[in-house]
């Protein structure tokens, strides 16, 4: 199947307009009692954030930040779960050092929807075109936008790079 870099920020788009929360080591799962547990087994250190995480419940979904195009290539339907694939399963940081097309945010970047967006500190955002992104941050925060003009982060997280990632066409 083809990944699209539009289709990427289209699913993005639609993580920030249904509220996805963030929950580290998450890729677009519904909130359930289930999942979050089975993610606080995983990742004990997230059970310090219960209390953000529990809203979420029955209502939208969670994911880390590279999680949201994780999501969209295991994508399974509106009332699944996306479906886990070893095979694809990268984080973010081996995502960056893999790509063949990459660079600053400051040398000037591709006005392509779905390009990513990197911090050295593993942290990723989704290009949506215009100078504007859209990525799922820390606990507390979740889904937001961002801008960038003239090279520079004007607002969102400091991002300095950027990546055409592998699993998708750009």
């Amino acid at each position: 199947m083809v990944f699209s870099s539009e289709g990427l920020a289209n699913h993005a788009q639609k993580a920030f307009n249904e509220g996805w929360y963030f929950l580290y080591g998450a890729y677009g799962q519904l909130a359930t009692e289930e999942v979050i547990q089975a993610n606080f087994r995983q990742y004990p250190q997230n059970k310090a954030y219960a209390d953000y995480v529990s809203p979420a419940i029955g209502k939208t979904r969670v994911s880390d930040c590279y999680g949201i195009l994780k999501s969209y290539i295991w994508w399974q339907g509106e009332d699944e779960n996306p479906k886990y694939d070893p095979f694809t399963d990268l984080s973010s940081r081996t995502a960056f050092a893999v790509a063949r097309v990459k660079g600053l945010i400051s040398k000037g970047m591709p006005e392509i929807p779905g390009i990513i967006l990197f911090k050295s500190t593993g942290h990723a955002g989704v290009y949506m075109g215009n100078g504007e992104f859209i990525e799922c941050v820390g606990f507390g925060i979740g889904m937001r936008k961002g801008t960038i003009e003239n090279g520079v982060v004007v607002s969102g997280s400091q991002f300095l790079s950027w990546f055409e990632d592998t699993h998708i066409s750009y």
